[in-house]
């Protein structure tokens, strides 16, 4: 716990920004990714503007798009889909990461505030990505939220650049 909470003190304390090209950093994020949806055959759709410059801390951003990647990788169902979506906004970038599920209408009120210790188990992980996602996202005068509608659970936001 004491780890979680020095990750967490870390995002508010790197506040160094430049221009990150938020494409190329969610086309980055998925290669160490492909052969795991290649096993489990999943379809990506990347569906990524051209020209997604903001100014944000980099590390920060390839942290976040990892993060949201290696969920939707590890709760893809078999033979199911994964969906890329960045967009320009006004001043920043609305994202979106979809990806289908075995399980109907997902619980997503606590998938940024608790160690669910029920899912990390049965994944590897430790529980702490999203809450580490949203911090970043915070972070950054953004928001993120998650919403599961059937068989699918959904992870946007926007952030400002």
């Amino acid at each position: 716990q004491l780890l979680v909470l020095a990750k967490l003190d870390e995002v508010q304390e790197k506040n160094d920004r430049q221009d990150v090209d938020m494409k190329e950093l969610a086309e980055k994020a998925v290669e160490p990714f492909n052969e795991v949806l290649e096993r489990k055959n999943v379809k990506l759709v990347m569906e990524l503007e051209d020209n997604l410059q903001i100014r944000a801390n980099r590390e920060q951003m390839e942290q976040l798009m990892t993060i949201l990647m290696d969920n939707a990788a590890k709760y893809v169902s078999e033979e199911g889909n994964i969906t890329w979506k960045l967009s320009k906004i006004h001043k920043g970038v609305s994202f979106s990461v979809t990806n289908t599920t075995d399980q109907d209408d997902v619980d997503t009120k606590h998938l940024f505030y608790r160690n669910d210790s029920s899912r990390s188990s049965k994944t590897g992980g430790h529980g702490i990505g999203l809450s580490i996602a949203k911090k970043i996202v915070d972070a950054h005068k953004g928001n993120i939220t998650a919403k599961a509608e059937g068989k699918t659970v959904t992870f946007s936001g926007t952030m400002q650049g």
